[in-house]
């Protein structure tokens, strides 16, 4: 159930992006000055025309000030605008003119987040559900809200309310699978997943956390059976191809793990776990090789991924990186980098979760904070580079990759010389 803006016109609120109808509030439409304006402006929002309905919205607000459908309107046109200060302003007016109306609390709820705000979204949302408590997708965002903040009981109660109210919906009962497997209540968390996945077969999504859970307490065969089907259904799943790694990896099928690593970079090449992994297990595969080509008798064998054990605020990071909460991730990647900064994995996972956040700065900084601590650490290098040429430094990020072609890393070789070629000519 993604996001959606709760959107007025003429007597009825009507829900955008395929939400299903529900009871709304009435009412009234603007002024009669900027009524045929207004509705000329939702008009040509419907038909794609976003410059002309912020012009003839604007117009509107001009001739009836006090509109506030008008109001909440012209915020819709101006997010999908990517105006995302003068959207807020918009909503803000609309809640101010009319306070009891659940759709502009919502819609304001929602252009909060966007601006970094969510506790203050999370108190709209509620004085919309308390005006409207049937109000489904205010429960949902509730839910995603409260994830968003480790508030995880209270996000399990707001996604219980949504499955109630709408038990048909599956992404909502993946929500709350997710929030279930947040509080440690994994077999309710399983059971949600299943529900999902009866009530739409080709969720991917769901596959791949249920294969999380399985892998978690120890079922590696059954995630690698839920891993591949989610890549059925969603062929070039990067996360599914790196969870399906782990598996593999634990199960002692180290090359079928490289080559699911590989099947990751190939379609997410930013995926700096994925990465990591993938190098551990060459380094490991050319070692048990060179084991084997001199005779020697092998150590006594070690559990499967003895050499992989993650601190646990590594590994909880992970998994909250692998489910998108990249929130949650950085807060738990901070403090495995706070217990142990002298570890250059607990840097370089961090600066990938702030890479994903799109705080490449910040990414940057640990990027080279792992590359201080270990300077031969060719993913943190080859990663450095990638996030370097999008912050627009495309000199420093091949420094970078050549460097990377230095460090005795076949696969980081291999691709930093694909990145040199490709961003280069080199």
């Amino acid at each position: 159930m993604p996001e959606r803006f709760s959107f007025p016109a003429a007597s009825v609120a009507v829900w955008l992006f395929a939400l299903p109808l529900a009871a709304q509030t009435p009412v009234p439409p603007p002024a009669p000055a900027g009524a045929r304006l207004f509705q000329d402006g939702v008009t040509a929002y419907r038909s794609g025309q976003l410059a002309a309905a912020e012009t003839d919205l604007r117009e509107a607000i001009r001739l009836s000030p006090d509109s506030a459908d008008a109001h909440n309107a012209l915020g819709i046109v101006l997010q999908r605008l990517g105006k995302n200060a003068e959207s807020l302003a918009e909503f803000q007016s609309a809640v101010r003119l009319r306070p009891e109306s659940p759709d502009a609390r919502y819609n304001l709820a929602l252009a909060l987040d966007r601006q970094g705000q969510t506790a203050d979204a999370v108190t709209q949302l509620q004085s919309a559900v308390a005006r409207r408590p049937d109000f489904v997708p205010a429960h949902y965002m509730l839910g995603r809200y409260f994830q968003k903040l480790g508030q995880h009981g209270s996000a399990v109660t707001e996604y219980q309310v949504t499955v109630r109210l709408q038990p048909g919906d599956s992404r909502a009962h993946y929500a709350l699978g997710n929030a279930l497997d947040d509080t440690g209540n994994h077999a309710a968390a399983i059971r949600e997943y299943q529900t999902a996945i009866r009530l739409n077969p080709k969720d991917a999504d769901a596959f791949n956390a249920l294969g999380n859970i399985l892998d978690v307490f120890g079922k590696h065969a059954g995630a690698v059976a839920e891993y591949r089907q989610a890549l059925r259904l969603k062929p070039g799943f990067a996360l599914a191809h790196y969870n399906c790694g782990l598996a593999l990896a634990a199960l002692g099928r180290r090359p079928e793990a490289i080559r699911e690593y590989q099947a990751a970079l190939q379609s997410d090449p930013h995926l700096a776990f994925a990465r990591v992994y993938l190098a551990k297990a060459q380094a490991e595969e050319s070692q048990a090789k060179k084991v084997q080509a001199s005779g020697s008798l092998p150590a006594q064998r070690q559990p499967p991924e003895a050499a992989l054990v993650v601190p646990p605020f590594l590994q909880r990071g992970r998994v909250l990186y692998n489910r998108g909460h990249l929130a949650e991730a950085e807060s738990e990647l901070r403090k495995a980098v706070a217990a142990n900064p002298a570890s250059p994995e607990a840097h370089f996972f961090l600066a990938a979760a702030l890479d994903d956040s799109g705080r490449h700065k910040d990414a940057v900084q640990q990027y080279r904070s792992a590359l201080f601590l270990n300077p031969r650490y060719a993913a943190a290098r080859v990663s450095l580079g990638t996030t370097l040429y999008l912050a627009g430094d495309p000199a420093g990020a091949r420094a970078q990759w050549r460097t990377a072609l230095t460090l005795g890393d076949s696969s980081q070789a291999a691709e930093a010389a694909s990145l040199l070629r490709e961003y280069s000519g080199r």
